[in-house]
């Protein structure tokens, strides 16, 4: 699961009922691509092996998860 902020974004793993943070992808520091008046937007590829990000300005960030 993955849940997004204009901050950061953040993975979690649920196994047996308990969710954990994975990982913390900060946000643009320089906000570059970030637009005021658009919703930051994650999602997680069904293999959970991809995420990518969204925060404005026609620009996607994909990350792989690795271990």
């Amino acid at each position: 699961m993955v849940s997004i902020s204009s901050e950061m974004c953040k993975v979690w793993k649920i196994v047996a009922n308990l969710m954990g943070n994975v990982l913390v992808i900060p946000g643009n520091l320089d906000n570059e691509h970030k637009e005021d008046s658009v919703v930051p937007k994650a999602t997680i590829d069904n293999t959970c092996k991809y995420v990518a990000t969204y925060r404005g300005k026609l620009h996607f960030q994909i990350y792989e998860l690795k271990g």
